[in-house]
């Protein structure tokens, strides 16, 4: 069974991104509409949440890396001061 549009019966369809923002969105969206008529038959998210979910994913990954780095060197200060606070204590 093929898929038909409900306006002209056409069963031939196309991805179109909208050339100006859809009121209410929070994000990109794009229409599968009608090759015929350009009737919009359903609504899709312009980026791959696979995609999306990947690439947010990566970025955590390197922060977390960042800041076990960070706190690998604030433990090496934290030594250093410490080091240093009881050589002063010893010129006392």
């Amino acid at each position: 069974m093929n898929p038909k549009c409900g306006f002209c019966q056409g069963t031939s369809f196309k991805l179109v991104a909208p050339t100006m923002g859809i009121q209410g969105a929070t994000f990109k969206m794009q229409f599968v509409v009608c090759a015929k008529c350009n009737a919009a038959i359903t609504v899709l998210s312009y980026y791959d949440p696979g995609v999306v979910a990947k690439h947010t994913e990566d970025k955590v990954d390197v922060a977390l890396s960042q800041l076990s780095s960070l706190n690998s060197e604030l433990h090496a200060i934290n030594a250093n001061i410490g080091a240093v606070m009881s050589a002063i204590r010893q010129l006392k």
